[in-house]
């Protein structure tokens, strides 16, 4: 016996559980994709940004201690602070990518945005707020970056949240 044509539209209207539930799964599948896609970019991003922080800060100290060299016998006193002062960073320069503080050292205990430091055969620049999951891939990155023959080093987390580098003057 067949059924008549208007039960048969009636049967084949709207979308069915199963059809509506594997839509839902696919959908969770491309957002969960593209969150992860998102995190990794948004990670990539910020650990290039700190890499030219590194690098900012370093061009700055030698312009800074070539620039006042003669001053009182080459031993004037930077810090993040006079440097962005001098014109030598720009204002908006202090905060890193995580929303630390970006500072300089003579030694790791001392790293804070308002720290002077005398010139010496090396200086530090540390960021604070690292988080570790980039601190590593950071430290990687960084010593492509400097010359250890001429003392310069980076210096990992560890337990803390802070990431050290030891650049020379030279």
């Amino acid at each position: 016996m067949k059924m008549p044509a208007a039960m048969n539209k009636i049967k084949n209207k709207g979308i069915g559980l199963l059809e509506l539930m594997l839509s839902l799964a696919i959908i969770a599948i491309l957002l969960i994709m593209a969150i992860r896609y998102y995190q990794s970019a948004n990670l990539s991003q910020q650990m290039s940004s700190a890499t030219d922080m590194f690098n900012a800060v370093r061009s700055a100290m030698k312009n800074f201690y070539n620039d006042n060299a003669g001053n009182s016998g080459g031993q004037s006193q930077a810090s993040i602070n006079s440097l962005i002062a001098s014109g030598y960073l720009p204002p908006s320069f202090g905060v890193n990518p995580w929303g630390g503080s970006v500072g300089l050292s003579s030694d790791a205990a001392s790293c804070t945005l308002g720290s002077l430091i005398t010139p010496g055969p090396t200086y530090g620049v540390c960021m604070n707020n690292v988080p570790t999951a980039a601190c590593g891939q950071l430290k990687i990155k960084l010593d492509s970056t400097i010359n250890s023959n001429l003392g310069e080093q980076v210096t990992a987390c560890g337990t803390g949240t802070s990431l050290l580098v030891t650049y020379a003057y030279g």
